[in-house]
């Protein structure tokens, strides 16, 4: 039986994204499962690369350590099959590592690791490339049209997943750095409320008072105002309590 006959009965499409989406507690199980997917309905190693904080790229799932290093091989040279497909937007398919000129010294690297082929296709969402998926087989292998039809599907649809995964990201952290900015301004606020109280001024002058001792010890600001709240409760608990 052909390995590509029931190609539509097992590729991934947007149900099997969903059923993963749901299955899944978190977005690096999510993006795991979404890398052993591909990588069974390939039969290669799977990672998934996405562009980080001042476009560096990084690795967030992969179906197994080896695939991992391999990546962060290419990071660590500045370049590789990966990286090619992330800059250009354009499939990049290896044959064999043993004849591959490009990108030295990687080939030769990915060789001694164990990989003989590739194939890393863009994550296209938006405006360009996200990321890459990079496909690694352990042996030369030269991609016929089922396996690249098979594989620029999987992408496709992995890139609006990807792009679903990095947007709840950078939602949460948005989050986080708000609850963190609220948190630092209450802590502000009790401290300013206490150095009103106990240098008899108003608030322009405590904040002005918290403000110089921030520059003076060369800390945050928060932090500052952390330590007067801290010393104050520490105070207000060793108090002996009175009888009623």
């Amino acid at each position: 039986m052909d390995p590509f006959d029931d190609y539509e009965a097992r590729t991934m499409d947007a149900g099997v994204l969903q059923e993963l989406l749901l299955r899944t507690e978190t977005l690096e199980d999510f993006l795991g499962e979404l890398a052993a997917r591909a990588a069974r309905e390939t039969d290669h190693r799977c990672a998934i690369t996405v562009r980080g904080e001042h476009g560096r790229p990084y690795t967030v799932a992969t179906s197994d350590e080896l695939t991992r290093e391999l990546d962060e091989l290419q990071y660590a040279d500045g370049d590789g099959p990966c990286l090619e497909a992330l800059a250009t937007g354009v499939p990049v398919f290896v044959t064999d590592m043993a004849t591959e000129r490009r990108w030295a010294p990687y080939p030769e690297h990915a060789m001694e690791m164990g990989a003989r082929s590739s194939m890393s296709y863009p994550l296209i969402s938006g405006e360009g490339a996200i990321g890459a998926l990079n496909l690694y087989a352990f042996e030369p292998l030269a991609p016929g049209a089922p396996m690249q039809a098979k594989a620029a599907h999987i992408a496709e649809h992995a890139a609006g997943a990807v792009a679903i995964a990095l947007r709840i990201a950078e939602h949460s952290k948005a989050i986080d750095n708000l609850r963190t900015s609220l948190t630092s301004r209450s802590t502000i606020d009790q401290a300013i409320g206490i150095l009103m109280a106990q240098q008899r001024c108003d608030a322009r002058s405590a904040f002005a008072l918290l403000r110089q001792a921030s520059q003076g010890r060369n800390i945050k600001l928060r932090e500052v105002a952390a330590a007067i709240v801290a010393t104050v409760e520490r105070s207000t608990a060793s108090e002996p309590r009175g009888r009623y």
